[in-house]
């Protein structure tokens, strides 16, 4: 397995947590904190050895967006990624245009607007191979709302895929941040039990978490951020008729000891499955 290397040193208050589940992940390869430019490169050099993205997060620092990335061996090769990091038009009319092509969205990661921290952005990932199922996206919404259109998605048969998270500004006067949330959902993926665990802290989310795995159920997607520059808030979607594979969620953690977990993980047989990133805030980019 070969670890990525940033171009620029990780900004200290970069937080990483990451799933895991059994399997093999002695062939992935994790690249961490490159700009836009330099990851294009690094994903067109590794697609060159077979691997494609399966996982992707966003992070703000140094005026930039960087990318965070787990690539692997997959059967169909033939990804695409596209960082437009854009607005949720922008990311529509080029998930239309994947979409008639034939592609499926694979993951979502959502950062901040640096014009305005009261908007989102969104990159995607696209891959072939993924069936031509419905699949619909839905921009990012406050967690009542999330939890409605999931209702909605789930009697419409569909079950999701990915989902993302971040703080965005809620009161200009006060400073206060909010989480907002997005998901991608897709037919033909079975018809088990699903339940969210809602945005929790890490002592409320774990009993939960443990309560759905000691049921029979395995985390789908989950995601980290922040609210108030600093405590770590959780929220994952959890679904049956995945099987009983071991899994293991990490508390966020500083790059460099994400990577030893993550290399711990893979020496004891594990697959890193979806990763996600946040910034505390500890100083003004």
């Amino acid at each position: 397995m070969t670890i990525g290397q940033s171009a620029v040193a990780a900004p200290e208050g970069l937080r990483v947590t990451g799933l895991w589940r059994s399997g093999d992940g002695s062939k992935q390869v994790l690249v961490g904190g490159l700009p836009m430019s330099e990851f294009i490169a690094k994903r067109n050099q590794l697609a060159q050895q077979g691997l494609a993205i399966s996982s992707i997060a966003v992070y703000r620092a140094n005026g930039q967006d960087n990318f965070v990335a787990v690539f692997e061996p997959t059967p169909n090769n033939k990804s695409v990624t596209n960082l437009l990091t854009g607005t949720w038009e922008q990311f529509a009319a080029k998930d239309k245009e994947m979409f008639d092509k034939g592609f499926r969205l694979a993951d979502i990661a959502l950062s901040m607007n640096p014009k305005s921290a009261r908007k989102v952005l969104y990159t995607g990932i696209w891959k072939g191979g993924l069936g031509n199922g419905a699949q619909w996206t839905d921009p990012a919404m406050s967690w009542e709302d999330f939890l409605a259109k999931a209702k909605e998605r789930f009697n419409q048969g569909l079950r999701p895929v990915s989902m993302s998270s971040i703080a965005v500004l809620d009161d200009v006067q006060k400073g206060s941040y909010k989480g907002v949330y997005t998901a991608t959902w897709r037919d033909g993926l079975g018809n088990g039990a699903l339940y969210f665990i809602p945005p929790s802290e890490g002592q409320a989310y774990t009993p939960a978490l443990t309560k759905h795995f000691n049921n029979g159920l395995r985390t789908v997607a989950f995601n980290t951020y922040t609210v108030n520059g600093q405590t770590p808030m959780y929220v994952a979607v959890v679904s049956g008729g995945l099987g009983t594979p071991g899994e293991w969620s990490s508390p966020s953690m500083k790059w460099d000891e994400f990577v030893a977990e993550h290399n711990k993980k893979v020496a004891q047989g594990y697959r890193l499955l979806d990763v996600s990133v946040y910034t505390q805030f500890t100083k003004i980019d």
